[in-house]
């Protein structure tokens, strides 16, 4: 409803729904025959991807009496604002072609493009790279490198990830480092460099890794400043992790550097270390599993798979859209506030919105707070809005929203709890076709450790290791308040010699009221023991 040069009723190209028994529809947008160049060009533009079932937008190159070269892509809603993409186009030797390519599957939601500029020289260094078009000019050099692969290579070997993280499927890409003991003999290491980034003040790198289960080997994560200091910043400690998981790491700098990861040899027969989708993000680290989506989804992200087919969108209600959106976020509580919601007029009885967690640590149990507003009209047969738990692949209910038609922001505080790591999400389901309106979330709060109660859950207490501590720290409370006790009265004796004051002035002087106070849009949620993991709390 807006575009990117003047933020407002100004041109744009787009791709919109498709229409008809189409599967899938893609469109072209081709360049003029470009001359063929020696120099390194930066290409520029800003991309829209909105809605519930946006599809892909790639561009190509191609050289004349070539085939097509992928140079750059995104998939999936990427929220209701325009972004920018950027790419260097390396030297080209024959006369070629761009191609802007939009593939569409049918639903609702758009794609579209605006300010595409060309100018000489090579392009600000990447900071995002999902590896589906190249390896984002990391390098990996010796007799032994880290690979860009992807799961259906058309190698016989399986020593690899099925899937990727960007795309979810077996044709996504990735960078792999094959730690088997023969290429890779225990104690020996791959190097993966980035280019030079530039100096950051503050920011926050993210990207996800994925190993094989026997003895995949090490993964240390490095920054090297100025091609001299090299610091340690991350490294893998929880053990084989057989999905997609989360990482973080928290930049500043004062030079120029470059991201190293390096992978050492586990001595197993079969083993490997693959990383993908990372980004770097100008803004301080979120905590896990916590998110106020304000500056996008934190760690949280949409389903990518055959089983979920609608996205979660995200959007503020100040910002022209198509679609059914809360007046005001939680957060904020203005207009111009975040937060992600699903418009169940876009949605079919068959189709499932989930939204999911990063993975989160085994915890005995962690308090999990969270918001969400409904606006449905229409009685309904079911709850709507879904909260779960997914443990080694099994998704458990924990919570579900009882009503549809209260189109105000409530609270609900779980307590969630699991042996081995776990993942956490949101589900939408229409349970009837009548069904519109909206369901929004917002102000996602986890608390490790710590349960809906208050109590350290995580932490041991007592036993014969902290005795002495326990002793220690409570001759320390005896004195401090032995202190405190002395130091009042004298206090108190000075001031009546003064002041004549009564007992009772003086602890009006020095307390605090009682105040009660109860939050009546905070839902109380009993939530059943299943499988050990669910625990009942407020």
């Amino acid at each position: 409803m807006y575009d990117h040069t003047i933020n407002a009723r100004g041109h744009y190209l787009f791709v919109g729904p498709t229409s008809g028994n189409h599967v899938q529809a893609t469109a072209g947008l081709i360049s003029r025959l470009q001359t063929a160049s020696a120099c390194h060009q930066c290409l520029a533009f800003w991309y829209y991807m909105y809605g519930p079932k946006v599809g892909d937008l790639r561009l190509k190159v191609q050289q004349r009496g070539q085939g097509e070269a992928l140079l750059w892509s995104r998939a999936a809603s990427q929220g209701n604002e325009w972004r920018r993409g950027y790419l260097t186009i390396a030297p080209q030797l024959r006369y070629f072609q761009l191609i802007f390519e939009g593939s569409r599957t049918d639903g609702s939601g758009s794609i579209a493009i605006d300010d595409i500029s060309v100018v000489g020289g090579s392009c600000e260094p990447q900071q995002f790279c999902s590896f589906e078009a190249d390896s984002c000019s990391f390098t990996s050099t010796g007799a032994r490198t880290w690979q860009r692969e992807s799961g259906d290579s058309g190698t016989r070997t399986k020593n690899r990830p099925p899937i990727d993280s960007t795309l979810g499927t077996g044709q996504g890409h990735y960078m792999l480092a094959n730690t088997s003991h023969r290429p890779l003999p225990t104690g020996q290491r791959l190097q993966l460099v980035s280019e030079t980034q530039n100096p950051l003040d503050i920011a926050c790198l993210q990207f996800r890794v994925h190993t094989s289960a026997d003895s995949p080997g090490s993964l240390d994560v490095y920054m090297e400043e100025d091609l001299e200091t090299k610091r340690l910043v991350w490294t893998l400690d929880t053990g084989p992790l057989q999905t997609w998981t989360l990482a973080r790491v928290g930049v500043h700098t004062a030079h120029g550097w470059r991201l190293v990861f390096e992978a050492a040899g586990g001595g197993a027969s079969s083993s490997y270390i693959a990383i993908d989708d990372l980004v770097l993000e100008p803004s301080r680290c979120p905590r896990p599993g916590t998110c106020n989506f304000e500056a996008g989804l934190c760690g949280w992200r949409n389903v990518l798979n055959q089983m979920d087919t609608v996205d979660w969108n995200w959007s503020s209600s100040s910002v022209p859209g198509h679609y059914k959106t809360p007046a005001t976020d939680h957060t904020l509580g203005t207009p111009e506030g975040h937060s992600v919601f699903v418009d169940m007029a876009t949605v079919s009885v068959t189709d499932t919105a989930r939204l999911l967690s990063e993975h989160l640590p085994p915890t005995k149990g962690s308090c999990l707070t969270f918001y969400y507003r409904t606006k449905i009209p229409q009685q309904l047969a079911q709850g709507p809005l879904k909260f779960f738990q997914l443990v080694a692949d099994q998704e458990t209910t924990l919570w579900e929203a009882k009503h549809g038609a209260n189109d105000q922001w409530r609270g609900v505080n779980l307590t969630v709890a699991s042996a081995e790591s776990f993942q956490v999400g949101f589900l939408v389901k229409k349970s009837n076709a009548g069904e519109t309106g909206y369901i929004a979330i917002d102000d996602v709060d986890y608390r490790p450790g710590v349960n809906c109660f208050g109590v350290n859950t995580d932490q041991a207490v007592g036993g014969a290791g902290n005795t002495a501590g326990i002793v220690v720290a409570g001759i320390l409370v005896v004195v401090l308040l032995l202190g405190l006790a002395v130091a009042t009265m004298y206090w108190y004796k000075n001031r009546s010699a003064s002041f004549g004051r009564s007992l009772n002035e003086l602890r009006a002087t020095f307390g605090f009221d009682n105040i009660s106070y109860r939050n009546r849009n905070k839902d109380t949620v009993p939530v059943e023991t299943v499988r050990g993991f669910g625990v009942a709390d407020p």
